[in-house]
């Protein structure tokens, strides 16, 4: 059942809108149209020779949203509400929706298409048009899983009701060149890989097995550092490899001492493309390791993801 609706304009103010109490908001939701999965396109070729077709692709397009409302002035100021529902959705402006369930909590962003009110109704209202262009909704917090480095672990406010044993801890050490990721989604989700450098490297392997399921980059570094005349990996260089959808990309950040900055280098020119799957998290387990050409200097390797569901 779904409890709450908060929109966040592009100005990053927000409204709740309780679906059983509208009094406090002064807006009652009377319904949502488009929180179910999106219908998807199929794209096939029909035979001339036997019955049927042959399917040749899918994707799911953008998701349209709805939202009909009916203001509920206290004060019996109606074009208050109007102008209020006007500032929280803006016409072509961005804004994210959190719908809360009784088992989920998840978010989608969207553009305005349409605020229309219902001025001359005895009862009066607005219909809002949201359209979505990425038509997965997205869990309220994201996955953030270290293969290897440092995760800061102490926090205030902290206890320590011992003088000798040691209940205190600062950090989490992880030094392993592997690990297996339970991903909960509805969706395959790409990841966000973050890789820090303790010194020079020539080759990167990253891999994914889900069941039979095997994904692979190989990224040949020394081709990376040679077309863009680097002459090494410096420790603290560092590199995001993003496998979302419609982000598709590896960058390397190396520093540069005649700039005195982090310079951004397009590494897919690394990349073998005879072998490269890009790494996506599917339901159920992931197994997710890398190798190089020294392990020793790989400081930091993290993967980031959002958890994507096809509806609410």
């Amino acid at each position: 059942m779904i409890k709450a609706i908060t929109v966040t304009n592009d100005n990053g103010e927000s409204l709740r809108l309780v679906l059983n109490n509208p009094i406090p908001s002064e807006i009652a939701v009377e319904s949502i149209e488009g929180l179910e999965p999106e219908k998807a396109n199929i794209n096939s070729t029909e035979n001339q020779v036997y019955d049927g077709s042959s399917y040749d692709s899918s994707n799911v397009p953008q998701k349209p949203i709805t939202i009909n409302l009916k203001f509920l002035p206290n004060d019996g100021n109606i074009e208050r509400i109007r102008h209020k529902c006007y500032d929280f959705f803006p016409v072509t402006k961005n804004v994210k929706l959190e719908i809360e369930t009784d088992e989920r909590y998840l978010n989608i962003d969207g553009y305005v298409e349409s605020n229309l009110p219902e001025i001359f109704s005895e009862m009066e209202g607005a219909a809002i048009s949201v359209l979505c262009m990425d038509p997965y909704f997205k869990g309220h917090t994201d996955s953030r899983n270290m293969l290897k480095g440092v995760e800061d672990a102490f926090q205030f406010p902290f206890s320590n009701e011992s003088l000798i044993e040691k209940l205190l801890i600062f950090g989490d050490i992880y030094d392993t060149s592997f690990r297996n990721i339970y991903y909960y989604g509805e969706k395959e989700a790409g990841v966000k890989i973050e890789i820090a450098f303790k010194g020079d490297e020539d080759l990167l392997v990253i891999e994914n097995v889900h069941q039979n399921i095997r994904q692979k980059i190989f990224l040949n570094l020394a081709t990376v550092k040679t077309q863009n005349q680097i002459t090494e990996i410096l420790e603290d260089d560092y590199m995001i490899i993003d496998t979302t959808s419609g982000n598709k990309n590896i960058d390397l950040y190396h520093y540069s001492s005649t700039d005195n900055r982090y310079k951004k280098y397009n590494a897919l020119s690394g990349v073998d493309l005879s072998t490269l799957s890009w790494i996506l998290l599917i339901k159920g387990y992931n197994k997710i390791s890398f190798s190089s050409s020294n392990d020793d200097n790989i400081k930091e390797f993290v993967i980031n993801n959002k958890v994507l569901y096809r509806g609410v």
